[in-house]
């Protein structure tokens, strides 16, 4: 569907089936609000069923976040969870590096963009040069990354909508509900993604950070063409949580000539 959608205003915020990681924050968050409840009372609370928030809390009963009472209620775990350093998840450093694989990479997407079009731009080190390169006129940009909106020229040919949400700091980007809510109401000519790593024999984009997942998931669905961008370097690995599958996404290294990105779309 080539077509410019009109988006005049974000839609208001209403209370949805959450991914399973941000529910069981929602739980830890009710606990703390009202401090005893059941798995019926959070089951009502979540909208969502028994089963459901009986799986959550069980979950959550396992990693110490929560104590069960007697009389089957539950509150938050007064004892916080001891976990040994040797098992604490330990976050690579983030690359924000200016290689010129990177800026090849953001040249070759932003030669893509094209007059009239609405265009995402994920959250990444090589996505953040992309808005500088494009010399298509009349583009709207939708983005979430502070990092990539300091980037976009002030030239008037580049309007640019910022999704709401829950800033993350160490991301310097939105995430959470509200974000997915905006993007489930839009559609875009385009998608540029970004990822830790990948893995052509298993086909998957990862993350590391479990918040980046579930957008990345969504903004996919909601394009016309997907493009994923990614130094070589990153190729042939497995980071912690499988973001999503490069079905349908068109691959853009320092090394794919346009030739190769026309064959692919």
């Amino acid at each position: 569907m080539a077509r410019k959608t009109a988006i005049t205003e974000f839609v208001k915020m209403g209370y949805y089936m959450l991914a399973p990681y941000f529910r069981r924050k929602d739980i830890l968050a009710l606990l703390q609000k009202n401090e005893v409840m059941t798995v019926y009372d959070l089951s009502k609370a979540l909208n969502v069923s028994l089963s459901t928030a009986r799986r959550d809390i069980n979950l959550l009963l396992a990693e110490g976040s929560v104590e069960r009472l007697r009389g089957g209620a539950f509150r938050i775990s007064r004892v916080s969870p001891v976990i040994p350093p040797e098992l604490q998840p330990k976050a690579p450093q983030a690359d924000h590096s200016d290689t010129d694989a990177k800026t090849l990479i953001a040249q070759k997407a932003a030669r893509l963009v094209r007059d009239n079009e609405i265009v995402f731009v994920d959250s990444g080190s090589t996505l953040r040069k992309i808005p500088q390169f494009i010399t298509a006129k009349n583009v709207t940009l939708v983005v979430r990354s502070l990092a990539v909106l300091e980037t976009v020229p002030e030239n008037g040919s580049i309007s640019v909508i910022l999704l709401g949400g829950e800033y993350l700091p160490d991301l310097r980007a939105v995430n959470g509900p509200i974000t997915d809510t905006q993007i489930s109401n839009m559609y875009f000519n385009r998608v540029f993604l970004g990822a830790n790593a990948y893995s052509l024999n298993e086909n998957s984009a990862y993350v590391y950070d479990i918040r980046e997942a579930y957008v990345k998931q969504l903004v996919k669905k909601r394009s016309e063409k997907v493009y994923f961008l990614a130094e070589t370097s990153k190729c042939s690995q497995v980071d912690f949580y499988r973001a999503f599958s490069l079905d349908g996404c068109v691959l853009i290294n320092e090394h794919t000539s346009e030739e190769e990105i026309a064959d692919q779309e």
